[in-house]
């Protein structure tokens, strides 16, 4: 399921026929979700968090998406803080990081491995 607006992601935990969630998350909150899915509304991420660990507690497989703000994140610390916070929850079974060129590539992997050595 491919969550959009808290609405349905509130809804996701506790949906039988959900085995995976596609869920915007960064700590910024550029791009997450929030009241009404909206794609400029700020996100909530205190509550995306909250469904998102109940999602995994669930059982449910949880894919991290727009972990740099949908390319928003121009600063390096910006991308760093994403990828550490993101890899912290303990929750997110993947990501998904769009990608514009290689060193694009080579730069997050680089930071998700060393959010997960950490």
């Amino acid at each position: 399921m491919s969550c959009h607006g808290l609405q349905s992601l509130s809804a996701a935990p506790d949906c039988s026929w959900v085995d995976v969630g596609l869920v915007r998350i960064n700590p910024q909150g550029k791009h997450v979700d929030g009241p009404t899915g909206k794609w400029t509304e700020p996100g909530d991420v205190p509550k995306v968090v909250k469904y998102i660990k109940q999602m995994h507690a669930n059982g449910k497989g949880v894919i991290g998406m727009k972990l740099i703000g949908n390319g928003s994140f121009q600063d390096p610390a910006d991308r760093e803080k994403a990828a550490r916070f993101v890899m912290g929850l303990g929750c997110v079974t993947a990501v998904v990081i769009g990608f514009a060129n290689q060193s694009e590539v080579d730069e997050a992997i680089g930071r998700l491995n060393n959010a997960l050595a950490t």
